[in-house]
C-alpha cells in the first residue's frame, strides 16, 4: 500500500506539532507592583512578557497593583518581563528557571525617576528625533530571577 505524499506530509507535521506541545510547559506568574519609596500599590503598570526575543503578551496591573499572566505555554526557557510605568524606572527581568506546571509569585518595587534622569531621557529622545541614524537602543536595569 502506497501512502500519498500529502497524507504523509500532514502526518509528519501533526507529529512535530504534537511533540512541541508535549515538551512545552504550562506556567503562570503573578504578583504585586509597588512604589519602592512609598510602598504604594501601582496601577496600570505595563508588563511585556517575552519568550526569547518574541513579544508573547502585554498585561497591566489592576487597581490594587496586582498582575497575573494567566496560564501560558512556555516552549523555550528564555522568559523575560519588561516592567514600565511613566515616571518610574523601567526594569527588564530575566527568568532563568520557571517551574513547570506551577504558579510563580514575584513582587516588584519600582523606583521613581529623579529630575536629572527625566531630563537625561528627554535629551536622548531629542537626539534620536534629530539624528535617527545615531539612535541608541534603550537600556534598562536588568534583574535576574
Amino acid at each position: 500500500m502506497i501512502i500519498p505524499l500529502k497524507n504523509f506530509l500532514l502526518f509528519v507535521c501533526l507529529t512535530l506539532l504534537h511533540t512541541v506541545f508535549a515538551f512545552s510547559q504550562d506556567c503562570q506568574i503573578k504578583g504585586v507592583i509597588c512604589c519602592k519609596e512609598t510602598n504604594e500599590k501601582l496601577t496600570d503598570v505595563k508588563i511585556e512578557v517575552y519568550e526569547g526575543d518574541l513579544l508573547y503578551k502585554i498585561i497591566k496591573s489592576d487597581t490594587a497593583g496586582r498582575y497575573d499572566t494567566g496560564k501560558f505555554k512556555l516552549i523555550n526557557s528564555k522568559l523575560s518581563f519588561l516592567v514600565a510605568k511613566q515616571g518610574y524606572e523601567a526594569y527588564k527581568i530575566l527568568f532563568s528557571n520557571v517551574k513547570q506546571n506551577s504558579i510563580t509569585f514575584i513582587n516588584f518595587n519600582l523606583e521613581k525617576l529623579t529630575e536629572a534622569r527625566i531630563k537625561e531621557q528627554q535629551e536622548e529622545q531629542k537626539k534620536a528625533i534629530n539624528n535617527p541614524q545615531k539612535f541608541k537602543r534603550k537600556y534598562y536595569k536588568v534583574k535576574r530571577m
